[in-house]
């Protein structure tokens, strides 16, 4: 009898040490079932691209700018389960912060002396949120590669922008600011976007499990952030993201 204990044990355990995909023995001897649980914390970067047309307008419509890229940043703690040896459910908590850089097309405008003066604006904006997301992760052909799906909540904490205009010629003209300068800031540069306070977005990506030890792994990700809803409710400025990124994940 305990040698049939032993063999039906044996029989048992490779299932069991795949559970996540990861060959950890627990025991020579028992099978024990490897972790569903972790925790972790992740970091991601890459590319925004802005979409939309903005407007400035001081008496009248001034100017648009319409496009512009950006840098995102998340940070967050996240957790997953594995519901079975091939799907989990995951979840992090975080900040993110986008960056954008806008400009105008140029506009000319007469001077006393006959020539143009040609300028254009630049809007630039920062926004940071604290998010929530999550979502289901599927492993792909029993390998360490997977694919996941999920949505992004995000609540807005802080957001920052200027607005200058900047001469493009003559090559002699400059502003009567204090000193002299070919580039003037304009106080009001929230009259060109009020950023939403809530921000929702569909998240798809990969991912590829690495073993460090026992209990311990880390997923270079790529994820796309379709955006959902508005960066603004002045224009249709929707933002998506592409982001690499790492996550260090530990065993509860």
């Amino acid at each position: 009898m305990k040698v049939l204990l032993f063999l039906v044990a044996l029989a048992l355990m490779p299932r069991l040490a795949m559970a996540q995909g990861f060959e950890w023995e627990y025991s020579v001897r028992t099978p024990v079932a490897p972790p569903r649980a972790f925790v972790g914390v992740e970091v991601a970067t890459g590319l925004t691209t802005h979409s939309g047309t903005l407007t400035y307008s001081e008496l009248v419509p001034c100017c648009e700018f319409a496009g512009s890229q950006g840098t995102p940043l998340w940070l967050g703690i996240g957790a997953e389960y594995w519901l079975d040896d091939e799907r989990a459910v995951w979840g992090s908590l975080g900040y993110r912060s986008i960056t954008g850089d806008f400009s105008s097309n140029q506009s000319s405008f007469p001077l006393a002396d006959g020539r143009a003066l040609v300028t254009h604006y630049e809007y630039d904006v920062s926004i940071s949120y604290v998010g929530l997301q999550g979502g289901l992760r599927q492993r792909l052909f029993q390998s360490h590669a997977s694919v996941s799906f999920g949505l992004r909540a995000q609540a807005l904490a802080s957001s920052s922008a200027t607005l200058e205009e900047v001469v493009d010629g003559p090559a002699d003209y400059f502003f009567t600011t204090n000193p002299p300068s070919k580039v003037k800031r304009i106080q009001n540069a929230r009259s060109v976007a009020d950023i939403e306070p809530l921000y929702l977005a569909f998240l798809v990506g990969g991912s590829y499990d690495i073993s460090l030890y026992r209990g311990g792994f880390i997923s270079p990700t790529i994820m796309v952030a379709v955006p959902l809803t508005t960066t603004s409710a002045m224009s249709n400025w929707r933002s998506l993201d592409l982001t690499l990124g790492v996550r260090f994940m530990q065993a509860l």
